[in-house]
C-alpha cells in the first residue's frame, strides 16, 4: 500500500479503522434498541456535558501555555540542565 498511495496510506488506514469502529458500534446499538422498551433518561444534559467540558478547558489551557512564550520559564530554549 505504501508504494501505491505513499504518505496517504496512514490517513486511509486511520479513516477505514474509524468507519469500521463506527459500523460495529452502530450495529451493536441498533440490535438492542427497540422503541417500546425505551426508558426516559434520568441524567440531565448538564451532567453529561460537564465531565468532558473539564478536559476541553484543560486541553485549551495547555495549548495556550505551550504556544505563549510569555508563559514559558526562562530556562526553556537554553538546554537542560541550565548552565
Amino acid at each position: 500500500m505504501w508504494r501505491a498511495v505513499g504518505v496517504y496510506a496512514f490517513a486511509i488506514g486511520y479513516t477505514a479503522g474509524a468507519f469500521a469502529q463506527l459500523a460495529i458500534v452502530w450495529f451493536a446499538a441498533r440490535r438492542e434498541l427497540s422503541a417500546g422498551d425505551a426508558e426516559p433518561c434520568a441524567v440531565s444534559w448538564r451532567e453529561i456535558a460537564a465531565k468532558p467540558a473539564f478536559f476541553v478547558v484543560y486541553a485549551a489551557a495547555l495549548s495556550l501555555k505551550s504556544s505563549s512564550p510569555a508563559l514559558m520559564p526562562p530556562t526553556w530554549g537554553l538546554g537542560w540542565p541550565p548552565l
